[in-house]
């Protein structure tokens, strides 16, 4: 029910890559449920087709991501949390950066779509207007940030029969 991956994998989970010192994947019922990345996780997320130097950034000691109906539920990060989430409005404008460290971030998701943020323990924050960001995305990275790979493609599996 519990697969390792160790030497700094990989992987990803809808819109989401996940990097750690090492990640346990845990099934049940032949479905993943929970992944736990352990030691310098990261979560990047690029969920903005049309800003692509955007990308929603999580980091901690570890992240959990819980899995329901083959759709992430909610990401948990522990241990010198960090998050970096580009704001927009509700008619989609983009209106910033919010930069957060904490002891624990958890992130819940609505139909894959993030719902809600919560920042817990010896919360420091800093939010930097469109105007500021605008042209410099990327200076404003979290440490760690694992190089940019696309997500692999999905192979079709060939069958031969005899």
């Amino acid at each position: 029910n519990t697969l390792k991956l160790e030497d700094r994998p990989m992987m990803w989970v809808d819109y989401t890559m996940i990097n750690a010192d090492s990640i346990s994947l845990i099934m049940q019922k032949r479905s993943l449920r929970r992944i736990d990345a352990l030691g310098s996780a990261f979560t990047l997320t690029k969920d903005d087709t049309v800003r692509p130097n955007r990308a929603q950034q999580l980091s901690g000691r570890t992240i959990s991501v819980i899995i329901n109906n083959d759709t992430i539920s909610s990401i948990i990060a522990t241990g010198q949390a960090k998050s970096l989430y580009f704001l927009l409005s509700e008619r989609g404008v983009p209106e910033g950066a919010a930069q957060n460290s904490c002891d624990t971030i958890v992130v819940r998701f609505e139909k894959g779509d993030p719902e809600s943020i919560v920042w817990i323990g010896g919360v420091l924050g800093q939010v930097h207007p469109e105007h500021e960001v605008y042209g410099k995305e990327r200076t404003y990275d979290l440490p760690g940030r694992p190089e940019d790979r696309m997500k692999p493609q999905k192979r079709k599996r060939q069958f031969t029969y005899r």
